[in-house]
């Protein structure tokens, strides 16, 4: 039996339509039989993935971040990424790292990879500076420092033993 041959663009006609048409090669000849069934499979496919995946919308609506809500003055917890002299990088989720001064007390809890609490002022440091027309970033956030979550340093303490006299 004779199956005619189409260029894929003429393949959108009256009686027979391809919805996904951007995905199939314009430059590809396929016969009419196999486009029908190729269609049929892409579309059952198209339609199993879609109804496991949500809208972008619907994603970013159900974020810890849009649920979060303004993030000034909230309290939370971040990680600390790395350490210079007293300074210390802590990653707390959002755009840019916090610089923070390292505690005098139990300085050495405050250790790569440590959980702080910390007070977001500003996720952004940015101002006109000297006089420019123009804002400037620093590439770092606004935070405060309240103290240690969890650190992965532990400090012996010393046991009291029960002594035998």
């Amino acid at each position: 039996m004779f199956r005619p041959i189409f260029r894929v663009n003429f393949l959108i006609r009256k009686n027979f339509t391809i919805r996904n048409s951007s995905l199939i090669l314009s430059n590809r000849w396929i016969g009419t039989s196999s486009a029908i069934k190729w269609n049929k499979s892409n579309n059952e496919q198209q339609s199993k993935s879609y109804q496991h995946h949500a809208t972008f919308a619907t994603l970013f609506r159900d974020s810890p971040y849009c649920q979060l809500g303004l993030p000034e003055e909230k309290i939370v917890i971040g990680e600390i990424v790395q350490i210079v002299d007293d300074d210390i990088y802590i990653d707390f989720g959002f755009k840019f790292l916090a610089v923070c001064r390292r505690p005098k007390q139990n300085s050495v809890l405050y250790a790569r990879g440590a959980k702080v609490k910390v007070r977001i002022n500003d996720l952004e440091l940015s101002d006109r500076f000297l006089g420019s027309t123009q804002d400037m970033t620093l590439l770092e956030a606004d935070v405060t420092l309240l103290g240690l979550h969890s650190s992965p340093i532990k400090i012996a303490t010393p046991s009291l033993k029960s002594g035998t006299t």
